[in-house]
């Protein structure tokens, strides 16, 4: 009998600690929506990613997904372009 009790009352203790340590991490998968960005001047692709930013991602990371999107190789670009931009919606 005591070992019975041990055993459910390590599982609980166990279940405890996991359900504690996993609550806070559960978040809400974004929807994501591309939209098409015209280039003006002075537009530079780290204050257009810092314009479409959804705050759960810093701006270096969202520029390099951007430029992996459109397939660009540097952050060059030039008035008039058009770029797909990934826009999360929370």
């Amino acid at each position: 009998m005591r070992k019975l009790v041990f055993i459910i009352t390590s599982f609980v203790f166990i279940l405890s600690i996991a359900v504690f340590a996993l609550g806070g991490t559960y978040t809400e998968n974004p929807q994501v929506i591309y939209q098409v960005h015209k280039i003006q001047y002075g537009d530079t692709l780290w204050n257009i990613a810092e314009n479409y930013s959804y705050g759960n991602i810093n701006t270096k990371e969202y520029v390099k997904e951007i430029m992996e999107f459109n397939n660009m190789e540097n952050d060059r670009i030039i008035q008039g372009q058009n770029i797909i931009v990934p826009v999360y919606k929370i």
